[in-house]
């Protein structure tokens, strides 16, 4: 679907600058989104192929198939299932959706280039008011009106109105629920420390990637275990302030209240202990000798 998102956002660039709602310049948005696809698609495919060769998947070459390389994602994201079901099956069926999203698009642009090609249709301005009623203007706003169109060309106009109506929004809303399924499972197990921040980016944007690109070497985590060596180390990390600063037994409440009690009193004992300790001061906290420098860096996954 990122050749679909990249010739939307193109045409959309192009009918803003040029002020034409005619797609005259449709053919630029179509050039500029196949080169965009290209591009990004090869990123997807050797750091999809990376992943697999490090983590020694089967059936490399399917990094390299458009609509496979979707199921592949998948795959390759088994450490963590998606409500209890294994991912690829759900990025199968993403690889579907999309499949039939990119036939109806590129139906759409012969549809476009046939429709804009003649004579027949004309676009129709909304004219907009001022505060006394009186009209001081037109915006154009998608909106457009055939005549005399000949019956050959019928398919195409329904298509226009259906793709711009409710065709895409639904395509879209179903690839897009899919995506946040898969793509979660996929950082989840190869980013698990951002995967929330690239699953977002990645939905909203053809950008996916840019991330895999950069997580290419990393091993596959199952997140679960992840969450809970973090608790450890949380853990460790609190007992280690515990100990490096006595504990509850120095200077804490013993000396406090003890002290308070045996050598003069309440008000004595406040005294000499001065305030106690917060026993819950350090939780979070990291130890000042760990072993990993770089898990205080949120995007220390891509380095």
């Amino acid at each position: 679907m990122e050749f679909i998102d990249f010739a939307n956002i193109a045409q959309s660039a192009t009918a803003l600058i040029t002020n034409d709602p005619y797609y005259t310049y449709y053919w630029v948005a179509l050039l500029v989104a196949g080169v965009a696809f290209l591009a990004f698609f090869a990123l997807e495919a050797v750091a999809l192929f990376t992943i697999a060769k490090r983590n020694g998947f089967k059936n490399k070459w399917m990094a390299f198939v458009p609509f496979l390389n979707t199921y592949y994602i998948g795959v390759l994201s088994e450490k963590n299932r998606t409500f209890g079901t294994k991912t690829k099956y759900v990025s199968l069926a993403l690889a579907i959706v999309e499949l039939i999203g990119v036939a109806l698009g590129i139906a759409y642009s012969v549809a476009v280039i046939q429709l804009f090609a003649t004579p027949y249709i004309k676009a129709v301005p909304e004219p907009f008011y001022n505060t006394a009623g009186e009209i001081v203007g037109s915006l154009f706003v998608g909106k457009y009106e055939v005549e005399n169109l000949p019956s050959s060309l019928n398919w195409a106009w329904w298509l226009f109105n259906a793709y711009n109506g409710y065709f895409s929004s639904i395509i879209n809303l179903v690839f897009i629920v899919l995506s946040v399924f898969v793509l979660s499972a996929f950082f989840r197990t190869y980013s698990p420390r951002n995967y929330m921040i690239f699953t977002i980016f990645s939905v909203l944007l053809p950008i996916k990637a840019i991330f895999m690109i950069c997580l290419k070497n990393n091993k596959a985590t199952n997140y679960v275990e992840y969450m809970r060596e973090m608790q450890k180390r949380q853990y460790d990390a609190y007992q280690q302030y515990m100990r490096n600063n006595g504990g509850y037994n120095n200077g804490g409440y013993n000396n406090g209240y003890g002290g308070g009690y045996n050598n003069g009193g309440y008000g004595a004992g406040q005294g000499q202990a001065g305030k106690p300790e917060d026993p819950f001061g350090g939780l979070g906290e990291q130890p000042e000798n760990k072993s990993n420098p770089s898990d205080d860096d949120p995007f220390g996954d891509l380095k």
